[in-house]
């Protein structure tokens, strides 16, 4: 009974492990796509683009991914 106690509870501790790393990554990937974000506004912003129309040409291309990446999870969510 304690071994078995003892794998189960190592492996609990590895997935909660494994879950906080999972949540760190969610978190720092925040600032990292607002970073690119910034980069590819200013990317069309030196192609020639105004300034308003390149943050709005960027955050479009975010929008863009969050309904892609909700409709993905939507569809593996439903049953």
């Amino acid at each position: 009974m304690t071994l078995a106690w003892l794998r189960l509870t190592t492996r609990i501790k590895q997935a909660g492990i494994g879950a906080g790393m999972i949540a760190a990554a969610g978190v720092i990937s925040i600032p990292v796509i607002v970073l690119f974000l910034m980069a590819l506004a200013t990317w069309f912003i030196e192609l020639g683009l105004r300034p308003s129309l390149s943050y709005a040409a960027a955050g479009s291309a975010g929008l863009a991914a969050v309904i892609v990446l909700a409709l993905l999870g939507k569809s593996r969510v439903a049953p």
